[in-house]
């Protein structure tokens, strides 16, 4: 056995062996408490102990661990090695939790930004809807009230040569055209082009806006030039005038059309005689339309209503012929208004029966205007009623004259196909609203006729 020998200064201690831990020596040195002295030992080297594992517990909870000295060699690898390992196994779990709560309040936060965003959207569109809202509310009580758009259906209205912009806008919000005469009139002071509005009659719609409208009075195509109203009771004469001044149809040229009356399609009946046949109504025509077409369709219009009376057999029923009773028909017509047409019809059928002369003041006036005089407002001078040419004077002439004088409405026909039942002979007007009284009495019809004279009602 080798003898061990100090290594360095003779007089340095012998080595000690140091306790690390327990059953742990080291070999160059101790911390015991004695120092051998006498002859030295020999020395055995001794096999270094493992240090037992330190629980992860330790690393865990942060407690602190005294460093030792360690053999360079193998104990200090081992010890070097294992003591990583345990400080790595340790916090490996340790770390794995907090990645996951990081993951999880990433998570929560955007999930809390998305419902931020969400609702700022929300009140900026409560914003905007409350703004919208407000917006309107303030418009209509600043505005006048105003239909929006195009509008809907059809309905002529007629512009009045000198009506202002306002009078024009009463008319359209008077007939549903726009919905306030405020709103026409803004505007129409907003477009230069109202200054160029013309009279006439123009084909708008229903609930338009006052922009619209004023653009359709304005176009040349909503305007109805070929529009014309025939009345009740006016002559063909007076008809043609009226056709000429709403449609720009020479008047020449409709007198002349009127001069053939077959080609118009009067019936056979009425033996050549256009008057009576040129049927009172509304006829919108197109402004190419010629005379000739213009006169054959109010014809038309005529014989549909007289179909729709079965004219012709009603007539031959009462003993009479068909273009008879339409001229009693318009005697009806011009003598009196539509509440009296029966009983003005039944005089006249009871005067014939009677063989007397008719005595209708209207005849001779239907033939001043057939020499162009025209009628007069006043009443007839005996020279008039009497004048030997006046070839329907009813005042000498018995019977019926020798045409109709007018041209009748529907409610004037249907009275002379089926005139009131009694037995007058007379009347005359009595009262400012047109209606006559009735009478049998040449007496009473006299006091009735002193009456209309001082009411200056014609008589």
């Amino acid at each position: 056995m080798a003898v061990g020998k100090f290594r360095g200064d003779p007089a340095q201690e012998p080595p000690r062996r140091a306790s690390f831990g327990p059953g742990v020596h080291r070999a160059h040195g101790y911390t015991g408490g004695g120092v051998a002295r006498g002859r030295a030992r020999p020395s055995v080297p001794s096999i270094p102990s493992v240090p037992p594992p330190r629980p992860p517990s330790a690393a865990v909870l942060g407690q602190s661990v005294t460093p030792q000295a360690v053999s360079p060699n193998r104990t200090r690898s081992r010890s070097t090695d294992g003591g990583l390992a345990a400080l790595d196994s340790s916090f490996r779990p340790e770390s794995s939790r907090s990645s996951g709560r990081g993951r999880r309040h990433r998570r929560k936060d955007r999930r809390r930004s998305a419902v931020a965003f969400f609702l700022v959207i929300a009140v900026f569109a409560l914003l905007a809807l409350f703004g919208w809202w407000g917006y309107g509310k303030i418009r209509d009580f600043l505005d006048p009230p105003d239909y929006a758009g195009s509008g809907i259906g059809a309905v002529s209205v007629k512009v009045n040569d000198g009506d202002s912009i306002s009078e024009i806008g009463n008319t359209l919000a008077r007939t549903d055209v726009v919905k306030s005469a405020a709103a026409f009139v803004d505007a129409a002071e907003n477009d230069d082009r109202s200054q160029k509005l013309q009279p006439g009659t123009y084909q708008l719609r229903k609930k338009m806006s006052a922009a619209a409208a004023l653009h359709l009075l304005l176009s040349p195509q909503s305007r109805i030039t070929g529009r014309f109203t025939a009345r009740e009771g006016l002559s063909v004469i007076g008809t043609l005038k009226v056709i000429s001044e709403n449609t720009g149809i020479s008047l020449d040229n409709l007198k002349e059309a009127a001069k053939d009356p077959a080609s118009l399609g009067i019936p056979e009946w009425a033996k050549g005689n256009l008057e009576g046949f040129l049927f009172p109504n509304t006829y919108d025509v197109d402004a190419s339309v010629s005379a000739h077409e213009a006169l054959s369709r109010m014809v038309k219009q005529s014989l549909t209503v007289l179909n729709q009376l079965n004219f012709t057999q009603r007539a031959q029923q009462l003993g009479f012929e068909p273009y008879q009773v339409l001229t009693i028909a318009s005697l009806a017509e011009m003598e009196g208004i539509p509440s009296d047409f029966g009983k003005i019809a039944r005089v006249v059928y009871n005067r014939l029966a009677a063989d007397m002369p008719l005595q209708f003041d209207s005849t001779t006036q239907y033939w001043l205007e057939l020499n162009g005089i025209g009628r007069k407002k006043d009443r007839l001078s005996d020279d008039a009623l009497r004048a030997e040419k006046n070839n329907y004077s009813t005042t000498v002439n018995r019977g019926l004259p020798p045409t109709a004088i007018s041209n009748p409405s529907k409610a004037a026909l249907e009275a002379a196909l089926e005139p009131s039942p009694g037995d007058w002979l007379y009347f005359a007007a009595t009262s400012q609203d047109g209606r006559s009284s009735f009478t049998k009495s040449p007496a009473e019809h006299e006091r009735n006729v002193a009456v209309c004279r001082s009411k200056k009602l014609g008589c």
